[in-house]
């Protein structure tokens, strides 16, 4: 049996720290460094889903022609495979590292309303090509810099989910704020979500994660 692709080991330790509760925030000033790189360095910031499209095949099914009017909620297909095939461009623009706007699997166009952080989104590509696309940009002296959004997490994120279904008998109640039972994916949510939004929102498709998650007593 094919055993299923993997994200790179330093992105697997980032995701698993936080998953653990380790909380960079707790951790104390003097611990902190800046790698000496960051302090001169060009970034390019890119938001994948606008950037360019390399691959029509993994276009989402309302995708729009490229060139067309932005919303909030459209697609143009944009992907990873798209920034591949531009970083001769960004190479030559003497760019130093690139930021990169989230890429795991989301339901959205922005992918801040993370499902799976294991995953890169399959409109944006596999794991496999995430690797690759690192190395191809180490090869070229460009650094990556990931939008983790670890603070708060899609309403289909397994955690949450499974709030929504045992509720306060999940395992992962103390993850989340939750102000009443049964938890209702609606507006207003009564939960608390991104930006510390909460009942009178308007935003009911993430979640807000406690950093670090809180643990059960009796876990």
């Amino acid at each position: 049996m094919n055993r299923p692709h993997t994200l790179p080991p330093s992105v697997q330790a980032i995701l698993i720290a936080f998953l653990l509760g380790h909380s960079i925030a707790a951790q104390t000033e003097s611990r902190l460094t800046v790698p000496p790189w960051v302090k001169d360095a060009v970034f390019y910031q890119i938001f994948p889903e606008r950037f360019a499209n390399g691959d029509r095949t993994n276009d989402p099914v309302s995708v729009v022609p490229w060139g067309a009017k932005p919303t909030t909620t459209n697609y143009f297909g944009g992907d990873i495979q798209g920034i591949i095939d531009h970083i001769g461009y960004l190479r030559d623009l003497g760019i130093d590292a690139i930021y990169l706007n989230p890429v795991f699997k989301s339901s959205t166009n922005h992918k801040y309303h993370t499902s799976d952080y294991m995953t890169i989104d399959p409109e944006f590509g596999t794991n496999e090509l995430f690797s690759k696309f690192l190395g191809i940009c180490h090869r070229n002296g460009i650094r990556v810099i990931i939008d983790g959004v670890f603070n708060h997490t899609g309403t289909d994120f397994f955690a949450f989910a499974d709030i929504v279904k045992n509720g306060e008998k999940s395992k992962y109640v103390h993850w989340y704020n939750i102000y009443t039972f049964p938890v209702k994916i609606q507006q207003p949510p009564n939960y608390q979500a991104w930006w510390g939004r909460g009942p009178g929102s308007g935003e009911q498709r993430d979640a807000a994660l406690r950093c670090p998650p809180e643990r059960d007593p009796g876990d």
